[in-house]
């Protein structure tokens, strides 16, 4: 019963992210952002083509990872680049995280996600500005 109040909060906050403004967050299109959207795609890309072994919750796996993504790229939009890569790390860490999980992995690999974030993290990176 935990688990499914805690699945149903997240899910409510889903609605109100896309809400938001973020024209990615439904159709993974990051082309309006000034730098890095060729990074966020792909990384969006390796989120929705991983295989999760678990089809009942496939769909609520890969949103709560769009959700990180789709903040990250906000936070470039912002000029937070640090927070960007904050998120970043955070989708890296939940998709280790399920691949590693025993008994029975959520993931079958993260290293599709892991190296198209690395990607995405050296980009914003690159093009956060000196202080």
């Amino acid at each position: 019963m935990t688990i499914r109040l805690r699945h149903i909060a997240a899910l409510a906050f889903v609605p109100l992210s896309l809400a938001a403004g973020s024209a990615s967050a439904a159709l993974g299109d990051y082309s309006g952002m000034k730098v890095c959207s060729t990074e966020f795609a792909q990384v969006y890309w390796e989120i929705q083509n991983a295989t999760y072994t678990s089809a009942k919750n496939a769909a609520w796996n890969k949103s709560a990872l769009v959700v990180k993504l789709d903040s990250a790229e906000s936070k470039v939009a912002g000029g937070k680049f640090g927070e960007a890569v904050d998120y970043l790390q955070q989708i890296s860490a939940k998709a280790t995280e399920w691949a590693d999980f025993t008994p029975k992995p959520k993931l079958e690999s993260a290293d599709g996600i892991n190296t198209s974030v690395s990607a995405a993290i050296g980009c914003v990176t690159v093009n956060t500005p000196a202080i």
